[in-house]
């Protein structure tokens, strides 16, 4: 006998296949195509999960330090800020800015994340990009680079919003 599942051969005396499991039998010398069940078998996708991963990591950290020197920028000028409430009648934001040697610090710290913008939404966008050419060409789809690509823009945008931030607080 032989197992309608796998096609294996069964011994006379049992029910079930001893592979399978399956009780569905037949008698005969050997297997017919027409008897053996297709196994139904996922197919194996190309790629790698890390495809792309690269970019989107760099802008990721580009945008992550943007970042910290952004909230470094802001901290500086709201500290300035409240000493400028304390002492409304003498000093304006620049005066105090100047007088703490904080007004270079507090520029670079608005202009260098501003600048670096740019990378970290352009790379994040390519990661993104990635992410859905491999998953309409049926590949792997690289979750990473989705992930990092989507975290990446998301630091752009609060490195340009904190920038902006920061010099409109200058300019008050």
């Amino acid at each position: 006998m032989y197992c309608r599942k796998c096609g294996k051969m069964v011994e006379d005396d049992k029910e079930l296949c001893v592979d399978c499991q399956e009780m569905d039998v037949f008698f005969g010398d050997e297997p017919k195509a027409e008897n053996v069940k297709a196994e139904t078998v996922a197919p194996k996708l190309e790629g790698s999960r890390k495809t792309g991963m690269a970019k989107g990591l760099v802008g990721t950290i580009l945008g992550a330090v943007a970042y910290f020197i952004a909230c470094i920028g802001f901290g500086l000028i709201s500290g300035a800020l409240e000493v400028v409430e304390e002492e409304a009648y003498l000093y304006s934001v620049e005066e105090v800015l100047k007088e703490l040697n904080l007004y270079g610090v507090t520029a670079f710290c608005g202009t260098l994340p501003l600048l670096m913008f740019v990378p970290s939404l352009v790379l994040g966008i390519l990661s993104i990009s990635c992410f859905k050419r491999e998953k309409n060409a049926g590949r792997v789809k690289p979750i990473p680079t989705l992930v990092l690509g989507i975290v990446s823009v998301v630091l752009a945008a609060l490195n340009a919003l904190f920038s902006l931030c920061i010099f409109a607080m200058l300019a008050l």
